[in-house]
């Protein structure tokens, strides 16, 4: 290849990778959105590295766990590292994508320059558009793009492979991303089949021959493919697991429902690829029951695949594009039910199809309409300018709207204001802020769109419990264990009930219950270990605060209850000074520090290992902090670190007595 040619393949992968900084730089500062709560601050897979680990052998989307992992031991719970390697994966797949592209027109004839641009234009506006924000934006949605990055590269080292001086190289890179792929999406599945598509497209000049000179290929590809498909099998075979949202046997939808409502979800999706207004992040598109729309929605899909299978065998490189997009949604837009049917981030990959067979056109028909090379040159690189211009405003506009919180459920309302979820996400940001009537109208439309959904029920018990109206939050969580329950949630919200109303044993059942329903969240471990501390039970209290460290969840909360225990616990046997006072010591370097409750922690601990001076001087810090609380607790604070300091000033330490309820 000469200089100038690779020096214009270097140009434009920087351009590409600079352009997808520029279009995401305002993502960086979106917080947590949807299942990123649930996949990263509660999971203790997670939030430990060796328990990631375990799962790479044993786990779907191993890497996904894997990769939120080490961003969590990096960047613990700041959104901003996870968005940088998202964006990092993305800029990598359109790299991917250009390397494939460029190489693909290149075996299909076209001459290297155009082959450059050309591939760089697909590129380009295959990263900048905006259906790509819910695969880029939204942190766990980076499963979609990791599996789009490894299922082009696995295709690129196929094609690199072809004409390379060591192939083998390539092969074992393409096993590798194989594997890899299989370990991020179910939807790598479909990477073999597209394999020989590209194949017979690019490579092979026939069916036989293919078979005939690359069955080996084929089979290792096979081998690769069974090793890592088996996680992914027994969801679909029982998908009535607690949990479990896709299989045959899950009971949100029939796979004659789901394939009956696929068709006009695939011509809404090629709608949003030429025309991206109305973006929505959660659709809860409803299942379709009018067969006359079935019928034609069918129909036209059908046209489409049939268009598709006929370009395979008479024009087999279009073929290969159009029939990939169809093949790759065939795992989440087929017949195998998803309690969603509807996400714009399955079209992630299926976009990169949708913009080259259309590119590939109008690059030919430039060449019959524009005689001199000059107007070529500036219609085309106009007219690309121009698109990625307009996608990345849009692009920017929709990142805007996640960094909001707000605007992403709302824009989402405005498409599906049949949505539920949207309604009880909208209600979780406003009651976040403090903003609780906001909240609780929020929480209450939720209801009234599908009254057996639990989650509402408990966060509207949670704002009664803060607002002291504790006969609403008991009717509220009667209501949500009616609905489920096995919901975790609903008993560690009962038992903050419990312990705001002095009824402490109360407390420890119901935070048991929450424990035994859900064992890894921490904040329940937390709760009940506090709960188990009030009444006296040191033992068991020490227990759950070392199994929410263990879990790795509100760490600052179960170092300060252990530190507590371990320095005033009634029994001797339970107490340890020293390991109490290096947990409270601990808590001065998070965003606890300041709190009174740090420095009366301190105080018992430096009292229990005889450091008596230090344990005044600290309490004296706690009662400067807490002396201008205005509400009774605080007051109630004041009075026992008050009675503490006196124990310390006459050289005696605290001992916990738990009161009678």
């Amino acid at each position: 290849m000469e200089k100038k040619a690779t020096t214009r393949i270097y140009l434009f992968a920087l351009l590409l990778v600079v352009l997808t900084g520029v279009v995401y730089r305002g993502s960086l500062r979106a917080p947590f959105i949807f299942d990123d709560n649930k996949w990263i601050l509660t999971r203790p897979t997670v939030r430990h590295l060796d328990q990631a680990w375990r799962t790479v052998s044993t786990g779907s989307r191993s890497l996904l766990t894997m990769s939120l992992a080490v961003n969590f031991a990096i960047h613990e719970e700041d959104p901003w590292g996870y968005h940088v390697f998202n964006v990092a994966i993305h800029a990598l797949a359109g790299l991917a994508l250009f390397g494939l592209a460029r190489r693909t027109l290149v075996m299909s004839g076209v001459d290297q320059t155009l082959g450059a641009n050309l591939a760089f234009g697909i590129s380009a506006i295959w990263l900048v558009h905006p259906l790509q924000t819910e695969s880029v934006t939204y942190v766990v949605q980076r499963c979609e793009s990791m599996m789009g990055l490894f299922f082009l590269l696995f295709l690129y080292c196929f094609a690199r492979a072809i004409d390379s001086a060591r192939p083998w190289l390539w092969r074992v890179a393409m096993f590798a991303s194989l594997a890899l792929g299989m370990a991020s999406k179910e939807v790598m599945a479909m990477a073999p089949f597209v394999l020989l598509l590209y194949d017979r497209g690019f490579a092979a000049g026939s069916w036989r021959q293919l078979l005939r000179d690359r069955w080996w290929l084929y089979l290792g590809v096979l081998s690769v493919f069974v090793w890592k498909a088996a996680p992914y099998l027994a969801p679909l075979a029982d998908g009535k697991a607690r949990g479990v949202t896709m299989g045959f046997g899950i009971k949100y939808v029939t796979p004659w429902e789901y394939a009956a409502t696929q068709p006009e979800i695939i011509l809404h999706y090629l709608k949003l690829c030429f025309w991206p207004r109305q973006l929505c992040l959660d659709y809860m598109w409803p299942v379709e029951t009018d067969l006359a729309r079935i019928l034609m929605s069918g129909a036209a899909v059908a046209a489409l695949v049939a268009a598709s299978a006929a370009c395979v065998w008479k024009w087999p490189k279009i073929g290969f594009v159009a029939m990939s997009f169809f093949l790759v949604l065939a795992p989440t837009s087929s017949v195998i039910p998803i309690k969603d049917l509807a996400f714009e981030h399955r079209l992630y990959l299926p976009l990169a199809c949708v913009i080259a067979l259309p590119a590939w056109l109008l690059f030919h028909l430039r060449h019959k309409l524009l005689g001199d090379a000059r107007s070529r040159a500036v219609a085309g690189w106009g007219a690309l300018g121009l698109i990625v211009l307009v996608l990345s405003l849009r692009t920017m506009d929709r990142n805007r709207q996640y960094v909001a919180g707000v605007d992403i459920w709302k824009t989402t309302l405005e498409v599906a204001p049949h949505n539920h979820r949207a309604n009880f996400n909208l209600g979780l940001f406003y009651t976040r802020r403090g903003e609780y009537a906001t909240g609780a109208a929020y929480y209450e439309r939720a209801i009234e769109l599908q009254s057996e959904y639990d989650l509402p029920h408990i966060n509207l018990a949670a704002i009664a419990v803060i607002q002291d109206q504790f006969d609403d939050a008991l009717a509220h969580l009667d209501r949500a264990i009616e609905i489920d329950p096995n919901e975790s949630r609903a008993y560690l919200v009962m038992g903050n009930l419990r312990t705001k109303t002095d009824e402490h044993w109360l407390a420890v059942e119901a935070y048991e219950k929450a424990v035994e329903l859900d064992p890894t969240h921490a904040r329940s471990r937390v709760r009940c270990g506090d709960a188990y501390a009030r009444v006296g039970e040191s033992a068991q209290a020490i227990r759950e605060f070392e199994a929410a460290l263990q879990l790795g969840g509100d760490a600052v909360l179960a170092k300060a209850g252990l530190a507590w225990t371990l320095s005033t616990a009634a029994e001797d046997n339970l107490r340890d000074g020293d390991r109490a006072l290096a947990l409270a010591k601990s808590l001065t370097a998070t965003s606890a520090a300041d709190a009174y409750q740090t420095f009366d922690i301190l105080a018992a601990a430096h009292a229990e290992v005889g450091e008596f001076d230090s344990a005044i001087r600290y309490a004296k810090q706690a009662m400067r902090r807490v002396v201008h609380a205005n509400d009774r607790s605080k007051h109630e604070d004041e009075a026992a670190i008050r009675d503490r300091l006196a124990l310390y000033q006459g050289r005696r330490p605290y001992r916990f007595k738990p009161a009678a309820e």
